[in-house]
């Protein structure tokens, strides 16, 4: 007995258009996710605590506050935050918020910052050659 193929909501698909920029975009992410994977040593959890505290920048971030927006779980985020201290990767501050570490200085972020923005130049080729304009 053959099985009837699934309905797909025709809605949910991307429109033919656009699937060379949702593939670049997929593509973007991934070339990001690899080069995070080596800065972070696969640690993805140390990964998403790292940019919450950068992206939070001169405010900082609490413990509370990063357990939000990444989801991760209270114990998992005071572990990993109580290693990240310990490695230097961030500092604490008043009130106990916390604050991305890591100098312009150091040799490991300027690898980083270098292949994030080399990920991000080839996207910006990439969509271009589709019509979609990057500032």
């Amino acid at each position: 007995m053959q099985k009837k193929p699934a309905f797909v909501d025709k809605s949910a698909q991307i429109p033919i258009e656009r699937r060379p920029l949702a593939f670049a975009t997929t593509e973007l992410i991934l070339d990001l996710l690899y080069v995070a994977r080596d800065r972070f040593s696969g640690d993805y959890e140390r990964m998403w605590i790292y940019f919450c505290t950068a992206h939070a920048r001169e405010a900082g971030v609490t413990r509370r506050e990063i357990g939000a927006v990444t989801g991760l779980a209270r114990e998992t985020v005071r572990r990993k935050v109580t290693h990240m201290l310990a490695a230097g990767e961030l500092k604490i501050g008043q009130r106990g918020r916390l604050y991305a570490a890591a100098e312009q200085s150091d040799p490991h972020v300027q690898a980083f910052n270098r292949e994030a923005k080399r990920a991000a130049q080839s996207y910006a080729r990439r969509v271009t050659r589709f019509g979609v304009s990057v500032d």
